[in-house]
């Protein structure tokens, strides 16, 4: 089965079929045929290639909704401590005329929550997903067999992803970082309203 070259959501597939758009059919080789409209078809081309290449785009592309997740989930968790220093903070500071330590933890959770927060969803975290395709239309252009394309692309979504994963583990840690200062904040808004 043909299929088209393309890039999708950044990240780099190779199927069966090249397409150049408004440029004209490489030259065949050994590997390819040369058809009508600029497509370029391999006349042999091992399915295990295929498999392992779009094993690897799948990870990546786990990785990107892992990503996207744990950002939403970070701008929730803002929101919830909006609300909870909006309903708790006036009533506990409302019986007292100076700041006490219950509150003082409190207003110090909030801007740690605030801090891991931001952190998650900071923009110069540098994620690795996708190839370029300069480099592959010059790979393309010495006759390199869509087989071993595949291959590289494959290698370099593995360490693509490899290095990706210890940046993710420590939006996981910011995360769980920001969750426990918002239950603090919670507990000490709650024990200044009760104990004071």
């Amino acid at each position: 089965m043909v299929q088209r070259f393309r890039a999708a959501v950044g990240i780099a597939r190779v199927s069966g079929l090249l397409y150049f758009a408004g440029a004209q059919p490489l030259a065949t080789r050994n590997c390819c045929t040369a058809l009508k409209g600029g497509f370029v078809a391999e006349a042999s081309s091992d399915e295990r290639y295929k498999v392992v290449l779009e094993e690897a785009t799948r990870a990546l592309a786990h990785q990107q909704t892992t990503i996207d997740n744990l950002r939403l989930r970070a701008t929730l968790i803002v929101a919830v401590t909006a609300l909870v220093t909006s309903f708790f903070g006036p009533q506990a500071l409302a019986t007292h005329h100076h700041l006490t330590w219950p509150a003082k933890a409190a207003i110090m959770a909030m801007i740690l929550v605030i801090v891991c927060t931001f952190a998650i969803v900071w923009p110069r975290w540098k994620w690795l997903v996708r190839s370029s395709p300069t480099k592959m239309v010059n790979s393309i252009r010495k006759g390199v067999e869509i087989d071993e394309m595949r291959e590289y692309l494959a290698i370099d979504f593995e360490k693509w992803h490899d290095q990706n994963e210890k940046k993710i583990a420590i939006l996981q840690w910011l995360f769980v970082g920001a969750l426990g200062f918002l239950l603090i904040e919670l507990g000490c808004w709650i024990f200044q309203i009760k104990e004071w």
